[in-house]
């Protein structure tokens, strides 16, 4: 798991799908395996690197939005119980994979995200990247950053894979 804090002070901790989030918000992934359901299946995943870009939007001395994308290369190990009707089309068959993978691993960021604006501690950083882009803004809102900017600014995720060897797996796929 990971730790929530705020100004020093244990807030929580974030387990499972939560930690999995922050990981790849802070560009921690490498050789990193997980399952992602699809409808009465599972594909095994390992994604092999990931790359993160966070934007952050100003207007008024407040934040407005952050935009997180994340990018992925990654590769199928194992299908398991997996039905995918491809009409004969293989390309739809590797946008029905990689669309299921891209949903996976943004819910896992959301939840990464929710939890720690709940916990109203930024363990991502935000903060410090609006105190670098946004020096003149930052000096207003850094004492009130935790608890009352952070925990509301809208957050958007954007996740974009590209699958490296779908090569026999895809054979199975009916």
């Amino acid at each position: 798991g990971r730790a929530g804090l705020s100004n020093w002070k244990l807030k929580g901790w974030m387990t499972g799908a939560e930690a999995e989030g922050f990981l790849w918000i802070m560009e921690q992934i490498e050789h990193h395996s997980f399952h992602v359901p699809y409808k009465e299946g599972v594909f095994d995943v390992e994604a092999l690197n990931n790359d993160t870009k966070i934007n952050i939007t100003m207007s008024e001395g407040k934040v407005k939005n952050v935009r997180i994308r994340v990018t992925t290369t990654a590769r199928l190990t194992e299908v398991k119980n997996i039905k995918i009707d491809v009409g004969g089309n293989r390309k739809h068959a590797e946008y029905a994979v990689k669309t299921a993978i891209n949903e996976e691993i943004q819910s896992a960021i959301e939840a990464s995200l929710k939890k720690s604006q709940r916990l109203h501690s930024d363990i991502f950083g935000l903060g410090e990247q609006v105190r670098t882009t946004f020096p003149d803004n930052w000096k207003r809102i850094k004492y009130q950053w935790n608890d009352d900017h952070f925990p509301e600014i809208p957050i958007h995720v954007e996740v974009m894979s590209t699958i490296r060897d779908f090569g026999e797996l895809l054979r199975n796929i009916d």
